[in-house]
């Protein structure tokens, strides 16, 4: 007999903010995104679309969101809120 599918809690997926972002230092969050990543990462906090930062880095948009969702994984971020918190850590 299989179990039926149970949720787990998780405090932050109840709550309206992120969970802090990690204090690693600037230098060890840069080596971990690409320049294009960084770039594509500036614009976003801009509240440009993936459609205007691909027109302004002249790449495909399907490219610019794929940039997009590259930084989130690999800085385990949630969204524009702490994209916007992790470049006032790169300033």
């Amino acid at each position: 007999m299989t179990q039926p599918f149970q949720t787990q809690y998780t405090p932050h997926a109840q709550q309206n903010h992120a969970p802090p972002l990690d204090t690693s230092t600037a230098d060890q969050i840069r080596s971990k995104i690409t320049l294009r990543e960084h770039r594509v990462l500036r614009l976003a906090a801009q509240e440009m679309t993936n459609k205007e930062i691909a027109q302004a880095l002249g790449i495909k948009e399907e490219t610019a969101k794929c940039h997009r969702k590259n930084v989130l994984r690999k800085l385990g971020l949630r969204g524009k809120s702490d994209l916007r918190r992790l470049l006032r850590l790169l300033d």
